[in-house]
């Protein structure tokens, strides 16, 4: 079973996302992608909801909404200096879906955060 694919109108009317259609539709692939690395991509019909908005979560990380920009790891306003990084960092990753998969049992893919109790 494939992971669903979240529209533009999910994205857009349900989670009432900041995204315009063209930025949501680049950003959606490598969002699912990662989201899917955390999951895997057999997801329960009960829990469908809660990974598209995650998924819409990712994607707003990808392109970069509410400051955090993908693989810049600092910033200088006054003479513009941009410092990029190669790696986007897991544990932010999991920060952007974790209020929508926590509680599901999606998110144990050894990615446990808590220090061990879902072990």
């Amino acid at each position: 079973m494939a992971a669903p694919v979240p529209t533009y109108g999910f994205y857009a009317d349900v989670h009432r996302g900041k995204l315009g259609a063209d930025a949501f539709a680049d950003a959606l692939p490598e969002a699912a992608a990662r989201v899917t690395a955390m999951t895997g991509d057999d997801i329960p019909e009960r829990r469908e909801t809660a990974w598209l908005h995650a998924v819409c979560a990712m994607a707003e990380r990808v392109a970069g909404v509410g400051g955090a920009h993908r693989g810049i790891s600092s910033e200088h306003v006054g003479g513009t200096s941009v410092t990029y990084t190669d790696e986007a960092s897991a544990e932010d990753d999991v920060s952007a879906v974790a209020p929508w998969l926590a509680g599901t049992g999606l998110l144990y893919a050894g990615l446990c955060r808590c220090g061990g109790c879902c072990r």
